[in-house]
């Protein structure tokens, strides 16, 4: 084990001094940097940078903090009344009742706890003191291992008021240690905030789309005004539920649309619909991909993937014990029973179910706006929906009533990569611009596939 630099006693002394003297920030060294890489995303303005960016400004305000952050303790207990105490390292506050936790780790081991210490302080603080503002977490560490390194970048992703800081001992020179007070120098440790989790993809195989559907009456000038208010609350109520499942989906840095059509079902009657497509992790893997691209990354799989494949190809071996490997439906068994550790199809199902309110939809459907509960349906890709769309019609007949783009199909929108489509203002242009927006992924630089590694 790697023996600690900086004796945590005088790094704790130092930072309640400099705390008390509001010099916290005075003492970091790379502040430019900082502010040099913010501006860059800033102006570069790619999705892909939106997590590196938040990041980044929450960082960069937390140096604001400091420069006005009173000092309220030093390794003094914040835990409620009836539990153990919890020291944290220094406790400052902000005019904007802000809580900064700063933790120090000197030592190689007691490092990786930094992040649990942290959530536990606030956790404890918060429900003593609902009502106060975003925790602030400051670590500084003299090593950062593996787990610190990762909690950290857990934090980050997740929105937290991070400032990462590397410290370190500033040597005495030729004076010796009774004549000069230790001192140490701060540096923001800005690789935490580098994020990039774009993947290549191809949406025509990669986007599964989940549609909820309704057959209501269509408003007409004979309607009475209660019938045509609650027809009104019933498109709100699309676009809600439209608007609530895109934002989660950009919590999780999905990419895909949220789109609500209908067709015509009667002289006096429709059919509205409100699709939510989202981008299936294993999409290679689906048996509705083209073979030629049920495959995996070029070389050999790391990581995470490498624990997935290991784990279905075990559960394979074992289905395929004692069954007759010519038999079609034996193999068909055995490969669905692999298939459980890759899931495809359900992401997009949760979120829209999450949202629903039942209550509401059987209102709908007792009051006679609607002429049954709200239905549903999986295509498997984008590329069967899109069939349905033109082989039944629907592409001509149907009317897009509201579209919203998310992630990477947000981005190709708004810079301009669909043309002369742009956002799409009938069925017709939809399909048009997600077949725009598959050529530019297929061609797009990024993961090459290697056609002769099977799934």
């Amino acid at each position: 084990m790697k023996k600690a630099n900086t004796p945590e006693a005088e790094l704790q002394k130092w930072f309640e001094d400099k705390a008390e003297r509001y010099e916290l920030c005075d003492c970091i060294e790379n502040l430019k940097e900082l502010e040099q890489k913010t501006e860059a995303l800033e102006q570069a303005r790619r999705l892909t940078d939106k997590t590196s960016l938040a990041g980044l400004k929450r960082a960069r305000r937390i140096c604001d903090f400091l420069y006005t952050a009173e000092l309220l303790s030093a390794n003094r207990s914040v835990a409620p009344a009836d539990s153990n105490q919890m020291r944290p390292d220094l406790v400052l506050f902000t005019e904007s009742a802000h809580y900064i936790l700063v933790e120090l780790k000197t030592q190689p081991g007691p490092e990786r706890q930094g992040v649990q210490e942290l959530l536990a302080y606030s956790a404890a603080m918060k429900m003593q003191m609902p009502y106060v503002n975003d925790f602030v977490y400051i670590i500084v560490a003299d090593q950062w291992d593996d787990l610190l390194w990762y909690g950290v970048r857990s934090l980050i992703m997740d929105g937290k008021y991070v400032l990462p800081l590397q410290g370190t001992k500033k040597a005495s020179g030729n004076l010796g240690p009774e004549e000069v007070q230790p001192s140490f120098s701060l540096n923001i440790v800005l690789e935490l905030f580098d994020f990039d989790f774009t993947q290549h993809f191809e949406p025509l195989y990669a986007l599964v789309p989940h549609t909820i559907a309704v057959d209501r009456f269509r408003k007409n000038p004979r309607m009475c005004v209660r019938m045509d208010e609650s027809l009104d609350r019933l498109d709100r109520y699309f676009v809600g539920l439209a608007k609530a499942a895109v934002a989660d989906c950009e919590k999780l840095f999905q990419t895909g649309f949220a789109l609500i059509w209908s067709n015509q079902t009667g002289p006096s009657s429709e059919i509205v619909s409100l699709t939510l497509a989202t981008v299936s992790q294993h999409w290679m893997l689906s048996e509705h991909a083209p073979d030629e691209l049920r495959t995996m990354k070029h070389g050999k799989p790391e990581g995470l993937e490498k624990l997935i494949i290991s784990e279905a190809r075990e559960a394979r071996k074992l289905a395929l014990k004692g069954r007759d490997k010519r038999d079609v439906f034996e193999r068909a068994f055995v490969n669905d029973d692999a298939s459980r550790f890759f899931p495809q199809n359900d992401f997009s199902f949760d979120v829209i179910a999450r949202h629903q309110v039942d209550s509401f939809e059987t209102e709908m459907w007792r009051k006679g706006i609607t002429r049954g509960l709200f239905d549903f349906g999986s295509p498997l890709s984008l590329s069967l929906f899109l069939q349905d769309l033109v082989h039944t019609g629907l592409i001509h007949e149907g009317r897009l009533r509201y579209f919203l783009p998310f992630g990477e199909l947000a981005e190709f929108i708004r810079t301009g990569g669909a043309g002369d489509v742009g956002r799409p203002q009938s069925l017709w242009n939809f399909h048009d611009l997600m077949a725009a927006f598959d050529e530019f992924k297929v061609t797009r630089p990024g993961v090459q596939w290697n056609p002769d590694a099977a799934a």
